[in-house]
Order: structure tokens, then sequence, then C-alpha cells
């Protein structure tokens, strides 16, 4: 049998590298920052893609986090192809966050069941703090 296929997420920082990703952030000084989200389609065909953009303070144990998206990206993908997109992002309380993207296999437009599990996904742990 063929190998079964996959998809990856992955995240880079503004510069499209992985050096400067956004981890101490003081409110009202670098609080709103840019990260390139990246999904790969390695399913040996054409493929949707939903990504759920989605922030929290709780430990997370299990995916889908039980948050709301903040932001839903979708886009279809031909076999091999590459999918960058820039998120910008503001966080405006102190505390300690992971920013996850999860990423969901969709067929056409439909929207992701409720008890669906990503295939994936990526986090960024953030400490924002207030200049004193």
């Amino acid at each position: 049998a063929p190998p079964e296929g996959f998809s990856s997420i992955y995240i880079l920082d503004a510069q499209k590298k992985t050096e400067s990703y956004p981890e101490f952030l003081i409110i009202n000084e670098n609080n709103t920052f840019n990260v390139n989200v990246g999904v790969e389609n390695h399913m040996g065909k054409k493929q949707s893609y939903e990504i759920q953009q989605k922030l929290t303070k709780d430990p997370i144990l299990t995916f889908p986090i039980n948050e709301n998206p903040e932001n839903i990206y979708f886009k279809t993908l031909e076999s091999q192809e590459i999918w960058e997109t820039l998120i910008t992002t503001t966080i405006n309380n102190p505390g300690n966050y992971s920013l996850v993207f999860e990423l969901y296999l969709k067929d056409d437009a439909e929207l992701v069941d409720e008890n669906t599990k990503p295939v994936n996904y990526v986090l960024l742990n953030i400490e924002v703090d207030v200049r004193n």
C-alpha cells in the first residue's frame, strides 16, 4: 500500500525565519506582532484546510483546546502546495499565554464539526507584561 499522506503546519517569525519569535511582550510597546503560519499539503491530492487561531491562558491538556477561535483561515491547496499567511495578533492583558494554530482537514466549505480533532497544531508560549 502507498504511504498515507500527511499535512504539516509551522510557525515562522515576521522575517520568515525561526529566530525571533515573540516570547516576551510589553503592553503598549510590542504587544501587537506578526507571525507567518505555513501549511504544507502532502496528502497526494487536492485538500481543503482550515486554520483556527486560538489564545489561551489555561494549561493545554488536549486538542482542540476549549477556546473560541479568534480568527479562522481557509484555503484549498493542490498536492505539494505550500500556503504561508502573515497573521497579526494583539494581546492586551498581562499573563502567560499559548497562541495556538489548529489545522483541520475539510471537505469543500463545510464547517468543522464540534467534535472534530485537528490533524495537527503548532503553538507559541508568550509572556505578556506591563512596563513598570
